[in-house]
């Protein structure tokens, strides 16, 4: 990489595999790493993950300022979150509510892309698609933006028949009066009873949405009709479906993950961004504490480690995967018995490595953070204006812990990325490009300047500033400062090596979450 501030260019591409008919294929997903201010994260505002141009990127790729918003939903706040898009798209649309649950849930929440179907294939195909039929009264007049269900007064939109006989129900094929029937959107009547009953056993199998009993009708039944009957025969069942619409905001949701903490905390987390069309690539923190990948919703960060190489080295840490031991090839040839110790020799080497960095990440934020807030709070209490802002201290030991993270993982993404036998690669696509070796030693290179340093940055945070002449303490911070510019400039190399190096070469696409240098953007809590 040329400097850095290259641009990290990530390849997707889901979008081909979401719309067969969709004009441009697949979307490129694109991550740019952030400014080379030494210490970036103590003026980044929570709940704000920037993605920022480079002046040195070629002039035909157009990228432009945007950034991530995160926030933390409660429970009690999913309705209101839930609420929002759902307005938004009753009023673009003019439908009803339960008309633009559907069609969110088929979009995956995903209002950007939403839109952009809007104008390259109509409302009309869209509805279609999407199993949403309309009901002649919809399409007359605009659809005013109901209240939640759970406060509504409104009588539910169901048709009683308009004949005055009685009428034969298709399913229980008895003869019903008309005040016993009732009709959808779509106008297939049934009775009350086998409604009711249908209704029961759909929500009771975990449904979020309930179809027309009518064979092959794809039409939504209204929720407010689902709440009507289910309200008089199963009050419980009838508070299940609430609880299932909301649960659709986050299990349908692409932008929206629950915080993987144990004990749940209770929070999802969503991510708002009016660019992204595929699922967000990033690492975010919950108000609990909890950091996660929240690509893969892995239960901790694993950059510069594909989402999919991770998947393999916790399995094979939790004992599911292959067992490497030899002595599953006693009665074997000695060649097979040799390659597994070879096999188990190497992971013995990545495994220590990544344990041992660990382990010092641990130590760092258990024993060195606490110390580092207590000499914080009585650096500002300095007469020195000089020696008083002491958020250097704080944010190098940010950094001190997310450079030792991403370190601990480059073992990880070695192991699979440097054996033929755990990952398949594709020869160099250029000729004279670098060899895979060439493109290993720019690796280990990197990797070898971040240890080196990340070390000497733990060595500076251990020592006790307090006690030091007030010129000693500027020396420290100042030791610190560039120790924290050159272990960032070194891990964002890393990566860089790692994204337009390394992945090319794989068979199967792969692509890492940016760089942070303060750690995961912490999600803000959204008002309830």
């Amino acid at each position: 990489m040329d400097s850095d501030d290259d641009l990290y260019y990530y390849d997707d591409e889901e979008e081909e595999a979401m719309e067969d008919d969709d004009d441009g294929g697949g979307a490129a997903w694109q991550d740019e790493v952030e400014g080379d201010d030494p210490l970036p994260s103590m003026e980044r505002p929570p709940g704000v993950l920037e993605r920022l141009d480079s002046d040195s990127i070629e002039s035909d790729v157009f990228t432009s300022w945007s950034s991530l918003v995160l926030w933390a939903i409660k429970k009690e706040s999913l309705s209101v979150a839930q609420q929002q898009d759902l307005s938004m798209v009753m009023g673009v649309f003019n439908i009803k509510q339960h008309h633009a649950r559907a069609l969110l849930i088929h979009y995956r929440w995903n209002t950007f892309r939403l839109n952009d179907h809007l104008e390259r294939k109509g409302q009309d195909r869209m509805l279609m698609e999407a199993g949403v039929v309309l009901s002649r009264e919809n399409n007359k007049m605009a659809a005013p933006s109901p209240p939640p269900a759970s406060t509504t007064k409104k009588q539910p939109s169901r048709k009683k028949t308009k004949k005055k006989k009685e009428a034969s129900c298709n399913v229980c094929f008895e003869d019903f009066s008309p005040h016993s029937m009732s009709a959808m959107d779509c106008g297939h009547s049934f009775c009350d009873a086998c409604w009711t009953g249908y209704f029961v056993s759909a929500i009771g199998g975990g449904n979020k949405q309930v179809r027309c009993m009518e064979f092959k009708c794809p039409a939504i039944v209204d929720e407010e009709v689902v709440q009507h009957f289910l309200g008089r025969k199963d009050p419980a069942m009838a508070e299940r479906f609430q609880d299932l619409l909301l649960q659709s905001y986050v299990d349908d949701n692409s932008a929206v993950k629950w915080c993987p903490s144990v004990p749940h905390c209770g929070r999802a987390i969503r991510v708002a961004s009016g660019e992204l069309e595929v699922e967000p690539l990033c690492e975010v923190e919950c108000p609990c504490g909890v950091s996660f990948c929240f690509r893969c919703a892995a239960a901790t960060t694993h950059s510069p480690c594909p989402c999919a190489m991770w998947e393999r080295w916790d399995a094979k840490g939790r004992g599911e995967a292959e067992n490497t031991s030899c002595n599953r090839f006693k009665e074997e040839e000695k060649k097979k018995v040799d390659d597994a110790k070879r096999q188990l020799r190497r992971y013995e080497h990545y495994y220590k490595r990544f344990e041992s960095h660990r382990l010092s990440c641990t130590v760092e934020r258990e024993k060195i953070g606490p110390a580092v807030a207590r000499r914080v709070e009585e650096l500002e209490s300095h007469d020195s204006i000089l020696i008083k802002d002491a958020s250097w201290l704080s944010g190098a030991h940010r950094s001190l812990l997310a450079c030792r993270r991403a370190l601990a993982q480059s073992y990880v993404f070695a192991y699979y990325m440097f054996d033929a036998e755990e990952t398949a690669t594709v020869p160099p696509p250029e000729k004279g490009s670098l060899s895979m070796a060439q493109r290993q030693s720019l690796f280990e290179d990197y990797q070898e300047q971040v240890e080196g340093n990340v070390e000497k940055l733990s060595e500076l945070l251990g020592k006790d500033v307090i006690d030091m002449p007030d010129e000693d303490i500027v020396k420290v911070r100042q030791n610190a400062v560039n120790l924290v510019r050159v272990v960032e400039t070194h891990c964002r190399k890393m990566y860089g090596c790692i994204q337009d190096e390394l992945l090319p070469m794989l068979v199967e696409p792969m692509s890492i979450a940016s760089f942070q240098p303060g750690g995961p953007s912490k999600a803000a809590e959204l008002p309830a």
